[in-house]
């Protein structure tokens, strides 16, 4: 599954432009209305609007061999986010993954995030370039279990790990939504925590196209 694009409202354009360009390098294209900002093979689409009242969640994927590189790259650039003295984690089955995390504009938890499973090692100097695509974005829901059913239901996707209560991803390493009830911490902050946010999220790759409005903001399309 491949997250096309997501939109979202932010209070300060301006800054939210500065911060992918500049601290991300990454190619931005800025109007009076909206921000439009390239990550690989994503756009990710800000307009003038109140934020969340809490924290929103995206992962960018990097090449599976370069989590080192990528976090001295951004640490030159912004704070990485430790836990209890530790600011790299890695995640088993069936994750295989590495991560650093680093806080955005408008309280957005960000994650650069290596995945064992994808054939994307690179050799190339890690640059804005090496965000290959987002491929998590945090999504809170009122009930965790009748939204996994509810989104399998109307896409397809299949569940990827998670208890089916408080935290569950569904997708696959190529994208994955991950539902959470809103107020959960967003990991690995101790004050983060989710709330439901005016999403539009554009998948591609369901087995099912169609459009699925949460109730709470959020709206999935896949088609």
């Amino acid at each position: 599954m491949h997250l096309k694009s997501i939109r979202m409202p932010s209070p300060d354009l301006e800054g939210s432009a500065v911060f992918y360009r500049d601290v991300l390098g990454l190619p931005v294209r800025q109007s009076k209305e909206t921000v439009v900002v390239e990550v690989g093979s994503s756009l990710l689409e800000f307009f003038e609007g109140n934020a969340s009242e809490g924290s929103n969640h995206l992962a960018f994927t990097i090449p599976a061999n370069q989590l080192a590189d990528g976090k001295r790259w951004l640490s030159g650039r912004t704070r990485v986010i430790s836990l209890n003295g530790n600011d790299e984690f890695q995640l088993g089955e069936p994750w295989e993954s590495e991560s650093v995390y680093f806080e955005g504009p408008d309280r957005m938890i960000l994650e650069l995030i290596s995945r064992q499973q994808l054939d994307n090692a690179s050799s190339a100097p890690f640059s804005g370039a090496s965000l290959l695509c987002i491929s998590e974005v945090g999504l809170a829901v009122p009930d965790v279990a009748r939204s996994i059913q509810e989104i399998g239901d109307a896409f397809g996707i299949q569940s990827f790990a998670g208890d089916g209560q408080s935290f569950h991803a569904m997708g696959n390493h190529d994208g994955l939504l991950i539902l959470v009830p809103a107020g959960r911490r967003w990991f690995p902050t101790s004050d983060a925590l989710s709330s439901f946010g005016q999403l539009t999220v554009d998948i591609a790759g369901t087995p099912r196209s169609g459009t699925f409005d949460s109730g709470v903001g959020w709206r999935l399309r896949s088609g």
